[in-house]
């Protein structure tokens, strides 16, 4: 783990930093906002993970007004698409903490590599997700214990994204007070 953090403490650039930034947002915004049309529903939850947490009744009803078509296009979304946004998003965070602390690195250590706690909790989150739609579609209705794992990796993912994004405008600061040293100098 130290390895993989060296290295991105080392190898970071603001050019990879905005690369990356570029490639995530592109990636929401094309792919999984062309990919999500299938069991997209107006006036309605469009995805349990974009909530900080759920309720049985909301993950039911979630599933009960989608054609057992739009809950397969969205397990299909999940297992596929959503799969990879995390890594773009994760790889990104890693970046952009590693930019940002490159120059105390041997101070925070591992720091910059806080993001992956994120995209595990998202990629559980996923597939808590998938057996939730998969026995939607056998029995028409959800466990209560199913929805409530499902709901604590979508809290989980939500809290350590809070986290990463803590971490981030900590970061920004302490290269500001920096910065403003170093002129005063």
């Amino acid at each position: 783990m130290n390895q993989l953090s060296r290295f991105f403490y080392n190898k970071t650039s603001l050019l990879f930093c905005i690369g990356a930034t570029l490639l995530m947002v592109l990636y929401a915004s094309q792919i999984l906002g062309s990919q999500s049309t299938c069991f997209y529903l107006q006036d309605s939850l469009n995805a349990l993970g974009l909530s900080f947490g759920y309720s049985p009744e909301t993950a039911n009803s979630f599933f009960s007004n989608r054609s057992a078509e739009q809950i397969y296009c969205y397990k299909d979304f999940i297992i596929i698409w959503d799969n990879i946004f995390p890594l773009l998003y994760g790889l990104m965070y890693v970046l952009w903490i590693s930019f940002l602390y490159k120059k105390i690195a041997h101070q925070v250590g591992a720091l910059n590599l806080f993001p992956v706690f994120q995209v595990v909790m998202d990629w559980l989150e996923n597939i808590a997700e998938v057996i939730m739609a998969n026995t939607f579609l056998a029995k028409g209705t959800l466990p209560e214990h199913y929805v409530q794992v499902g709901s604590l990796f979508s809290m989980l993912k939500w809290s350590y994204s809070t986290g990463t994004y803590l971490i981030i405008v900590i970061g920004i600061v302490l290269m500001l007070i920096r910065y403003v040293r170093n002129k005063q100098t």
